[in-house]
């Protein structure tokens, strides 16, 4: 796991997590994004084909935001 503190306030904006995929959960590369500087992740983009591109996203109220 990375995490990235974006707006120096010296707490985690992003995490970048690799995820083996697992029944009912996509794996590949995450990264959760802290939308309001909470400290709490509030959305998941995933990248499932490693190509470097978000395949999918979801909100964290979604059942496949998973941590």
């Amino acid at each position: 796991m990375q995490t990235h503190d974006l707006d120096g306030d010296g707490s985690p904006d992003i995490e970048i997590v690799d995820v083996a995929p697992s029944a009912g959960e996509l794996g590949g590369r995450r990264l959760y994004v802290d939308e309001d500087g909470d400290g709490d992740p509030d959305r998941v983009l995933i990248d499932t084909d490693a190509d470097g591109v978000a395949d999918t996203t979801y909100d964290a109220s979604a059942p496949g935001f998973g941590r």
